[in-house]
Order: C-alpha cells, then structure tokens, then sequence
C-alpha cells in the first residue's frame, strides 16, 4: 500500500514538473480599428508553437475589418489579468468571453456598448457569448 502512494506521489510531482516547464503559447491578435480603438484576441495556450501560429490565423481570418490592422503573436507570458480572464473571472476590463476565446475591449468610453454588442452579434451568430467586467 505504501509504495501504491510513493508512486501515485510521484507521478503527481512528475505531472506538475512537466506543466511547470512545458512551454505554453498563447495565441494572441490585436486589432487597430480605424478610430484607433483596439481589440484584443487571446485564446487557450497550445504546447506546440506551430499549432498556436495555426489559431492565431483563424483568429485573424475571422475578423472581418479590411480597413483595421492586425498584429498576431505567440507569447509564451500574459499578463496576470489576461490569465484570470482565461480561467473564467472578471478583470477591471471590458471582455468578450466566448468559448475558449477571450476580445479584451480598448474603445475608451465606448467600452462597455461593444463589449455588450460584440458579444450580442457572436450569440446570433451561434457562439454563445458574453461581456465581462468588475465594473
């Protein structure tokens, strides 16, 4: 019976190092829309590099804006905000949770009205969502 928990004690230490140390990227996508607001697209981590480049394309292809700009990154650090916001909690921001996927909201006063209609449009279209905030 001992050795049953020195083994089940082991592979816990063994999985916890291996998340520990295991490299992490997070795709992620800023959106500069003409009136200079910016969107923020983050989604779960990926352990493989490539398949974070992957999403951090269909994030890219499934913004319609021809006139914004779009840059995408694979970082393997967020911020502490950015990472509860992953997990589910509500942060001083304005942010869109749908799914997995996480639009942080950088449009000044304007803010919390397109948090709120963002989230609308992606429930209509399908993809249950929702505006997030503290405040």
């Amino acid at each position: 019976m001992r050795g049953y928990f020195i083994s089940a004690g082991g592979i816990l230490i063994l999985i916890a190092y291996v998340m520990f140390w295991m490299d992490r990227y997070y795709p992620e996508v800023q959106v500069v829309l003409p009136d200079r607001s910016r969107l923020i697209l983050i989604d779960r981590p990926w352990a493989n590099l490539q398949k974070c480049f992957d999403e951090k394309k269909k994030l890219i292809s499934a913004m319609q804006c021809p006139q914004c700009r779009m840059e995408g990154s694979c970082p393997k650090k967020i911020s502490p905000s950015w990472k509860k916001s992953l997990e589910g909690e509500a942060t001083d921001d304005y942010v869109v949770h749908a799914g997995s996927m996480r639009v942080l909201v950088l449009a000044g006063s304007l803010s919390k009205q397109v948090c709120i209609a963002m989230a609308e449009q992606l429930t209509r279209q399908k993809k249950p969502a929702r505006c997030v905030s503290k405040g």
